[in-house]
């Protein structure tokens, strides 16, 4: 079992927003497709949306089959290696035995130490001129690589290796990573507007 399934589900289990889908008349097993499907931490609102769309799909039925018998079957595993109780009522959100929390809490260290996808979608708006500059300390250089390896994937160009220059307005899930990765502070983002303007946007 992939270790991202794993924690998604272990964190599923866990989290208060698998009571809530439920609450709302989803299925434990659907929530669970929902959860494993989308992206690691989405919000409660995020998981509804995921949901609908899910259901709205022409062929819904035969891809919750596939998925629904999945999940289940990764869940039983995880009963058999004794990371959730074996013993809830058909159709009652399991615990975690405290070996499962144990390996939840792993994962979620493991999570919190990786590196998001630096390819994003290009907005595909133009802000002119957007410089965009970085002092990132050197014990968090695979991030600063990371932020280089973005900013070259959105078609910027290095002047420096910290000063980077573009015509797009950066993505909102780029500025977002940032955050999560705890680098927000370290960049800086100067946006020059056609007519001339200087907008410097403090990262902080």
């Amino acid at each position: 079992m992939r270790g991202d399934v794993k924690l998604k589900i272990l964190d599923a289990i866990a989290r208060k927003a698998v009571y809530r889908l439920m609450e709302a008349g989803v299925d434990f097993f659907d929530a669970l497709v929902v959860i494993t499907t989308s992206p690691y931490g989405s919000s409660y609102n995020q998981l509804m949306r995921n949901y609908s769309n899910m259901v709205a799909e022409r062929d819904f039925a035969k891809y919750q089959a596939a998925k629904w018998h999945a999940v289940q079957e990764r869940v039983s595993q995880l009963k058999r290696d004794g990371l959730v109780a074996k013993d809830a009522p058909r159709g009652v959100l399991p615990a975690l035995t405290a070996h499962g929390k144990k390996i939840l809490g792993s994962l979620r260290k493991q999570k919190a130490h990786d590196l998001p996808n630096a390819f994003y979608k290009a907005t595909g708006r133009r802000a002119g001129l957007t410089i965009v500059t970085f002092d990132i300390p050197e014990k968090e250089k695979k991030k600063r690589e990371w932020l280089r390896n973005a900013l070259k994937n959105l078609g910027f160009t290095m002047l420096h290796q910290s000063v980077w220059m573009g015509e797009e307005i950066l993505p909102a899930e780029f500025i977002e990573d940032l955050r999560k990765l705890k680098i927000f502070g370290c960049v800086e983002i100067l946006e020059v507007s056609k007519r001339g303007s200087l907008q410097i946007t403090r990262r902080s």
